[in-house]
């Protein structure tokens, strides 16, 4: 059984894919099977990947229909075999010590997730910052909601056994859906966390103009975190983590009040929905907060969403 399981979604990519793959088989550390899940590529990719895998039996290759990123990350985790979990994007690459550095930091230091820093590149990178073993560690329950919670999957390791079944979502910005629930369900976790980088972030054409035709939906997210969320809330019995998921719903509406007016048409077909989900947060709140005016905020600024807009411009203006 490998140490690491390295998860590769792959989707149209054959410019980039062998860079990604190459980054990974050039690792210190050699201990790790390779999945790559093609995702219904319609260029070369299935047969790049296939003459990876006739090459190195480190690497996996499995091929589906195209049923979008969630879906393969899910089907490499269901095949994975490692202690360890690393993501990563088949148009990125890694740092040659990424896995060396990454899992020496969770072995030394008990934490189930290592972090590490990560670079926006448009062409080659030069690898100018060396990857540091240097890290701080942080408990989960004071990072929910912060940088460490809402960023991507890629740039870390996760332990396995904290992902058991968690799977990826098909909600818009999946990755901060599946930390959160990473971190509810186990608010005890460790993490380890480098700042120095050990993740290549390519910026491609294909990807900033996927990026700008969902850019209409993308506001959305915030509404259908918040139901997803609560559905979770409903669905738990453990009260403290009950808690975290009412107070992941309660965030993503207050996040999503800025947000409804940018797209009128959505935000008129899904008000009816927005306003039940609303009033079914605030009805559950006290069972965790005896605090009333909290409630009262949280509904004054759902009616009058105006009012949280001067609340986060007066708290901007006034730092």
């Amino acid at each position: 059984m490998a140490k690491v399981s390295v998860i590769v979604p792959v989707y149209n990519t054959e410019q980039y894919i062998s860079r990604c793959i190459d980054s990974v088989l050039g690792q210190t550390f050699t201990d790790f099977e390779l999945i790559a899940v093609d995702d219904g590529s319609s260029d070369h990719s299935p047969e790049l990947l296939d003459g990876y895998a006739e090459k190195d039996n480190r690497v996996k290759v499995v091929h589906q229909e195209n049923l979008g990123l969630s879906a393969a990350r899910n089907k490499g985790l269901s095949i994975a075999s490692g202690e360890y979990i690393a993501f990563i994007d088949s148009d990125d690459w890694v740092h040659p010590r990424y896995l060396e550095v990454l899992t020496d930091m969770m072995a030394e230091s008990g934490a189930e997730i290592a972090v590490c820093g990560f670079k926006y590149v448009w062409g080659e990178a030069d690898q100018e910052y060396a990857l540091s073993g240097e890290y701080s560690l942080i408990k989960a329950a004071e990072y929910m909601g912060s940088w460490i919670f809402s960023d991507p999957v890629w740039a870390r390791i996760y332990n396995k056994k904290v992902i058991n079944g968690i799977s990826f979502s098909d909600l818009e910005n999946e990755d901060t859906v599946f930390n959160f629930d990473v971190f509810a369900l186990h608010p005890d976790i460790l993490t380890a966390v480098t700042d120095s980088t050990g993740y290549y972030y390519f910026q491609r054409e294909g990807s900033l103009i996927s990026r700008s035709v969902s850019g209409s939906l993308r506001y959305f997210r915030y509404f259908h975190h918040a139901e997803y969320y609560y559905s979770r809330f409903l669905g738990e019995s453990d009260p403290d983590i009950k808690k975290k998921y009412l107070m992941g719903a309660r965030s993503s509406i207050l996040q999503y009040l800025p947000h409804r007016n940018d797209n009128n048409e959505l935000s008129r077909k899904h008000s009816r929905e927005f306003r039940a989900l609303m009033k079914s947060i605030n009805r559950a709140l006290p069972l965790f907060e005896a605090d009333k005016r909290k409630r009262i905020l949280f509904s004054s600024y759902c009616y009058f969403p105006f009012l949280y807009e001067l609340n986060l411009w007066l708290h901007r203006n006034n730092k």
